[in-house]
């Protein structure tokens, strides 16, 4: 056994990006007027990683994007929630997340009713998909 520290290696070149950069730029050029996203481009497989920092500027993504509601998944962790779902644009995976809600993680893990509404709070729109402890 060893304690020396792993640290991962970097594999790929930019060129493996380059379909990534070609959908950033498709994304752009057709929804120009969405809010600005946190991007990163990722090399394994070429996907297209956009975060946004509110439920209202995910809900534009991802109307913009056209995925179904059913899509989206609230991640459930010790520190908060987030939304997320994906969608292939142009054969590239986009990983489309939504920071920022306005719930907690108890609030997100509530039972909710068969009208899909959190008691007291009409929140619940989205699947929850909690994972107990820890981050995904």
């Amino acid at each position: 056994m060893t304690t020396e520290p792993t640290v991962p290696t970097q594999t790929g070149t930019l060129a493996d990006l380059r379909s990534a950069v070609e959908t950033l730029t498709y994304l752009q050029a057709t929804h120009a007027n969405l809010p600005a996203p946190y991007v990163t481009l990722v090399n394994s497989g070429g996907a297209v990683d956009v975060q946004t920092n509110s439920p209202d500027f995910f809900e534009q993504w991802r109307v913009a994007l056209q995925i179904p509601p059913a899509d989206v998944e609230l991640h459930v962790y010790a520190g908060g929630v987030w939304l997320q779902c994906q969608v292939a644009v142009r054969g590239v995976t986009v990983e489309l997340s939504g920071h920022g809600l306005p719930i907690t993680p108890e609030q997100a893990c509530a039972v909710q009713d068969p009208a899909g509404v959190l008691p007291v709070a009409p929140i619940a729109v989205y699947p929850i998909a909690a994972t107990a402890g820890g981050a995904e």
